[in-house]
């Protein structure tokens, strides 16, 4: 694996830790700040109106991480993996002309 792939992956494997930290950490504040009812509770208006969006945001960006950082996992993944299947066809063709020609000389 060149040195580029293990950068790639290396960010990728970070973007999925961050994004799902990001999520974690705005899921866990939800439930702790729900109350017997279920309903969350806020101590003035004006955070029960700017926490919820703060949050909204946040898991949006987490979600988009995680999906970045599957992208980057997944194209690292798909470049190792085509050049080997890449190189064992190469192989396989060179093979395949060289039986070619040794059963045109034989005959």
């Amino acid at each position: 694996m060149a040195k580029s792939e293990i950068t790639v992956l290396v960010v990728g494997i970070l973007m999925i830790i961050i994004g799902m930290a990001f999520r974690i950490y705005v899921s866990r504040n939800r439930f702790y700040r729900r109350g017997a009812g279920g309903l969350q509770g806020f101590s003035s208006y004006r955070k029960s109106v700017i926490v919820p969006a703060f949050e909204t945001i946040l898991r949006i960006i987490g979600s988009l991480l995680v999906i970045g950082g599957l992208f980057f996992c997944f194209a690292v993944w798909y470049n190792t993996r085509g050049v080997k299947h890449h190189n064992s066809k190469k192989i396989s063709d060179t093979t395949i002309t060289t039986l070619k020609k040794s059963s045109k000389k034989s005959r």
